[in-house]
């Protein structure tokens, strides 16, 4: 079984208010059409420090291909500034899972 998972939003380098909420899609699909992707999620941390700031899973039976929308709220204590590191997840059968390359976001005040 080979997973593929990409984020579809947002965009590498975009930037998010503090307080506000914002989107995060993620997409993956079993490249072999074996119907293993089982689950869907993200995770977003301070790039600095590595803390996680909010994560999120959707579970599922399993199918060939799934895009989910996440919402998070950027917490207003961040400071401007502050690079937040986003990573997409697709879940296969028992412990199986790929993450995304990082995805860099910029919180604004």
């Amino acid at each position: 079984m080979q997973l593929r998972v990409e984020v579809l939003e947002p965009r590498q380098g975009a930037t998010i208010r503090a307080g506000r909420e914002a989107s995060v899609r993620v997409s993956a699909r079993d490249v072999a059409g074996e119907g293993q992707l089982a689950g869907l999620g993200y995770v977003v941390r301070q790039a600095l420090g590595g803390v996680t700031v909010d994560s999120s899973v959707i579970r599922f039976a399993a199918r060939a291909d799934s895009t989910h929308t996440f919402l998070f709220t950027v917490p207003a204590t961040l400071p401007g500034n502050t690079q937040l590191h986003l990573y997409g997840i697709a879940f296969g059968p028992a412990t199986e899972s790929r993450l995304t390359d990082v995805l860099g976001i910029l919180v604004s005040q």
